[in-house]
């Protein structure tokens, strides 16, 4: 395998004509800002990246091999968003509305290109709507990525709150302009990290310490009173949690946790404590409210532990208060479900995926428990969930703050029967 081991910005000094008969690596921009990696040239050799840590690659940049030879890096086409301003709009104004853009995006810490007459960012649909709300066009197109390097140089360090991408260095008292308390957290990025992969996996783990297989969600309650819910086998627990996934989890808790994680993100204490306290009062019955609480206060615990014990990413500033301190009575398991994945930097799409692998798991493992299932039996459950998850997601994405709905009646009224029913494995 090629070893290249030394960058030349821009084919600084080189001859045109050596760099004419160099082969070319295509790289798309989650790539170019990693130091270590395996790939493979145009003429189809395999070689092996290694660069000091700390410089992003950019198009036009030239890698030097061990023997000596030439790499020319091409930024390669990947799917990006496209920003511009109405073409009803007269020059002074379109600038006015694309710089408008361009101050809540740079105000989120978003990677973006800078064009003629346009904005160019990593896909994102909760920032699309945001845009849209501006009055900008948003589109979807495949080109290469090119965003704005740091004020002080294309590189990272460890002083670069851990948005992947070069970002400047501040001054000496690091001022940093958000609210008081707030804690912005890093873009979302692609998931091409196995690192932050691992990270979502995680959360969406039986191993993490948050009580979520002590709960039912109302389905034992349901087979309790199969008679009037026909909740009694496989097939009917497989339809009674396909209509739960898609008529109360992506209607309600995937689009609470989202607009949380763009809260994380922005850091908007204002907008988290609204959310929380919307989760709050919407539970229907007290046992589904203490269930919220007292994952939300686990996974706080958890998190809080797991930064200390460096094994989770930390907040990126200093916070006057514990999320425990500032949503009170307690945090929420979504809204400090979206900590966690803000922390990781993922994006709505993997965050919303993760939230609800982690939920399917939990309530297939609730029916093997009390219907009760075989194994196998609980796999074909989970199997089925699975398949119908990409598309709650992608339904949970495009909901707007006004139509986020928590209405499930037989749910409560099952929920709430079901803390005094008289034998219960699960608890309430």
């Amino acid at each position: 395998m090629l070893r290249l081991s030394k960058r030349i910005p821009q084919g600084q000094g080189l001859a045109a004509a050596l760099l004419r008969r160099a082969p070319s690596l295509a790289l798309d921009w989650a790539t170019r800002q990693k130091s270590r990696f395996d790939a493979r040239l145009s003429n189809d050799e395999h070689v092996g990246v290694f660069l000091p840590r700390g410089h992003v690659l950019r198009g036009g940049d030239v890698l030097v091999a061990e023997d000596g030879r030439l790499v020319r890096v091409v930024a390669a086409d990947e799917a990006v968003t496209v920003v511009s301003a109405p073409a009803m709009l007269n020059p002074a104004e379109a600038a006015h509305a694309l710089m408008r853009g361009a101050y809540h995006l740079g105000n989120r810490h978003v990677m973006l290109s800078l064009q003629s007459g346009r904005l160019v960012m990593e896909p994102d649909p909760v920032l699309g709507e945001m845009l849209k709300g501006l009055g900008l066009e948003v589109r979807e197109a495949r080109e290469p990525f090119e965003p704005e390097g740091g004020a002080y140089g294309d590189h990272r360090s460890g002083h670069e709150h851990g948005h992947g991408h070069g970002h400047h260095h501040h001054g000496g008292d690091h001022t940093h302009h958000h609210a008081s308390g707030a804690m912005p957290t890093p873009p979302p990025t692609p998931m091409t990290d196995p690192t932050r992969m691992m990270r979502l996996m995680w959360l969406a783990s039986p191993t993490l310490p948050v009580g979520g297989y002590s709960y039912s969600e109302g389905l034992e309650p349901a087979l309790a009173a199969s008679h009037h819910t026909g909740v009694r086998d496989e097939a009917s627990v497989q339809a009674w949690l396909l209509n739960q996934l898609q008529l109360s989890w992506a209607r309600s808790e995937a689009p609470l946790m989202l607009a949380a994680l763009a809260a994380w993100r922005s850091g908007d204490w204002g907008q988290l404590k609204t959310l929380n306290d919307w989760c709050l009062h919407t539970r229907e019955s007290a046992e589904l409210r203490r269930q919220s609480e007292q994952m939300g206060r686990s996974l706080a615990a958890w998190l809080a532990q797991a930064q200390a014990d460096g094994i989770w990413p930390n907040w990126p500033v200093a916070l006057e208060h514990t999320p425990t301190q500032a949503l009170a009575p307690a945090p929420t398991w979504p809204v400090m479900f979206a900590a966690a994945c803000a922390c990781a930097q993922a994006s709505p799409q993997d965050a919303v995926m993760a939230f609800g692998f982690g939920w399917a798991e939990a309530q297939a493992q609730a029916a093997i428990k009390a219907t009760p299932l075989g194994q196998t039996a609980g796999q074909r459950v989970l199997a089925a969930l699975v398949a119908a998850l990409p598309e709650a997601a992608q339904a949970a994405l495009q909901v707007k703050d006004a139509q986020r709905q928590c209405f499930s009646p037989l749910l409560a009224i099952l929920s709430a029967q079901h803390e005094t029913q008289y034998t219960r494995i699960f608890r309430s």
